[in-house]
């Protein structure tokens, strides 16, 4: 970031130099380098990961008109971590729930629902979300993310990115999100004296009947 009364700045990156030049109120940059760049309005002066190799020395000094040139500003590049592997995101039609797994080396998840999205975040060995959405959690130790039935209506696409550190955001996974069915009417119980028995009627939109005796359970 140039100081605010320099108008040429000459940045040094392992051994080659870029000059951002203001003229009038604009900056450019010369020559030309693959991963720096000049904001025309601000000056300010960005290398990225893949101007050079991690840990390349950046220095920058500035001048004014035809003043002496300034003390040198340093700093060595960052390294790019490596983008990970895409979540596993599953539709769970069963219990109406669309459910995202990050992969191993992901430390950041971001699915989105529909138009909102919430951020899964591993801080050390625990996963938190952030901001909290109504039908949405996330499990603190596995960072797995549950999307149920009441996040978005049936057929909203859940989609989901992973990051590590300061990586790049992954492919996208993505699936509907399934309906939740309406609950039926509870099965019609009639006690029958005369066979000594009990008869169990579901309901017309009923397609599982859970029947207790006792301590045991049969469907």
């Amino acid at each position: 970031t140039p100081s605010a009364d320099a108008d040429r700045v000459e940045v040094t990156v392992g051994n080659s130099t870029v000059v951002a030049t203001k003229t009038g109120s604009t900056w450019s940059l010369t020559p030309s380098k693959d991963g720096v760049s000049v904001d025309p309005t601000s000056g300010v002066i960005t290398v990225a990961h893949n101007a050079a190799s991690a840990g390349t020395q950046v220095s920058a000094t500035a001048k004014h008109g035809n003043s002496d040139v300034s003390t040198a500003s340093r700093a060595n590049l960052p390294a790019k971590e490596t983008t990970p592997n895409a979540p596993t995101v599953v539709s769970d039609t069963a219990n109406a729930r669309v459910t995202v797994t990050p992969s191993a080396d992901a430390d950041r998840v971001e699915v989105t629902v529909g138009n909102s999205t919430v951020v899964a975040t591993k801080t050390g060995s625990t996963w938190t979300l952030s901001p909290t959405k109504t039908g949405v959690s996330v499990d603190s130790r596995t960072g797995v993310v549950t999307v149920a039935h009441n996040a978005a209506s049936a057929g909203t696409q859940v989609s989901a990115t992973a990051k590590h550190g300061n990586s790049d955001a992954s492919t996208a996974a993505s699936v509907a999100l399934p309906g939740k069915a309406a609950t039926p009417a509870a099965p019609t119980v009639a006690s029958d004296e005369a066979n000594a028995r009990v008869t169990v009627t579901p309901s017309a939109d009923a397609d599982r009947v859970e029947v207790t005796v006792g301590n045991s359970t049969v469907v």
